[in-house]
């Protein structure tokens, strides 16, 4: 069972795809709109270095985990997909592990406080992915690590949109008792 009552079948993509569009079990429930895990994977399944890897019980679990990160960055569903995509595949390569140059690369690319309240948002947003891939232990080395390597970044990146948006509240409101003065 996958928490929700439905028993989820991972022997294959296809039997899982299958078993997430199964009717509900119980009469006078109706099938909710598709969800971004089902979006992402609908993509994956048609993606052929994926299909060769998500060929037994381990892999398509694996696929409906990585499949599960959410898209905080609220991107199209193929840029999220494609991302998944990579992590996928690292954590069906040789190590079984996300690895850490590549995880770094991901993380310091966002640890930029420059930019205006769009650019930072999406970069909390962003790094917030790695905050959720983090904390799922068994696709890192140093899980605590990249957990704290995370939060320092998101802390950072919060902290410099926080001062973003009240320059931009206090500037608003000078110009407005600017504007007030000047008209009395």
């Amino acid at each position: 069972m996958d928490g929700k009552g439905t028993a989820l079948d991972f022997r294959s993509i296809v039997t899982l795809q299958k078993s997430l569009n199964a009717p509900p079990p119980r009469p006078g429930l109706v099938r909710a709109r598709e969800a971004d895990d089902e979006r992402v994977l609908g993509i994956l399944a048609s993606d052929p270095d994926v299909t060769d890897r998500a060929t037994g019980l381990h892999t398509v679990r694996l696929l409906w985990d990585v499949c599960g990160i959410p898209d905080f960055r609220k991107v199209a569903s193929d840029g999220h997909a494609r991302l998944l995509k990579s992590i996928f595949l690292h954590l069906t390569g040789t190590t079984g592990r996300l690895p850490a140059d590549w995880l770094a690369h991901q993380i310091d690319r966002l640890d930029r406080t420059d930019g205006d309240i769009e650019t930072l948002m999406q970069r909390v947003a962003g790094v917030r992915t790695w905050t959720f891939v983090s904390h799922n232990t068994g696709w890192l080395e140093d899980a605590p690590f990249w957990q704290e390597r995370s939060r320092e970044v998101e802390d950072r990146l919060s902290d410099a949109l926080h001062d973003r948006l009240l320059n931009r509240f206090v500037d608003r409101r000078t110009s407005v008792l600017t504007r007030k003065n000047a008209a009395d």
